[in-house]
């Protein structure tokens, strides 16, 4: 059961969402909410139904965001390091050393990186494996951002993953629904990457 929102939390999420503020780089955090509060506590009785339900996430993100753990995070240079050396290694992704930077620069820019870094090594690997997907590497490569994007969308449930394996055999399986690959990888991601 959700918590209904605080007039101050609407008003912050609120304006994020629809009130632009003059010079917004030169303002901190604290002074950009304390005026969008303001702005909005005017305007709070205006909202709709869609309206509130999407400050209600905006605010349920803002909050995951806020509360990630560093240790979680990690270290963003680390990181980097971590992912260029795996997406270099023939054990990874084995790039050339320039695509493996582009891939370590686009991880560590994440929000979570070692968290998007670690869920994409699964799914890559349930990807290309062929106990998995058994894709080619740029269509495993693919899934992987497919589902590593969802998961950091939905604030890292780290479910996704699981419930595609799940879903997936069950589908593929002679024992299940005996579809086709392609069916079964459409049936798990239908069933399991709900937008």
């Amino acid at each position: 059961m959700k918590k209904a929102l605080s007039t101050t939390a609407c008003s912050l999420i609120s304006a994020l969402i629809a009130q632009p503020i003059n010079a917004a780089n030169s303002y901190s955090l604290y002074e950009k909410s304390f005026q969008i509060t303001e702005n909005l506590h005017y305007y709070e009785h205006l909202l709709t139904r869609g309206q509130i339900q999407e400050i209600d996430n905006l605010l349920n993100r803002i909050n995951f965001v806020y509360n990630l753990p560093s240790e979680k995070c990690g270290n963003p240079d680390t990181v980097y390091q971590e992912a260029y050396h795996w997406a270099y290694s023939s054990k990874g992704l084995n790039y050339l050393s320039s695509k493996a930077q582009d891939f370590a620069e686009r991880i560590s820019q994440k929000m979570c990186p070692s968290l998007y870094l670690d869920t994409f090594k699964m799914s890559y690997d349930f990807g290309y494996g062929s106990s998995g997907l058994n894709k080619v590497k740029s269509s495993a490569v693919e899934f992987a951002y497919m589902i590593t994007d969802y998961e950091q969308l939905h604030y890292y449930p780290l479910t996704a993953l699981a419930c595609f394996k799940e879903k997936f055999d069950f589908a593929y399986s002679t024992g299940g629904l005996n579809k086709t690959k392609s069916q079964a990888e459409a049936y798990a991601k239908d069933k399991c990457l709900i937008n």
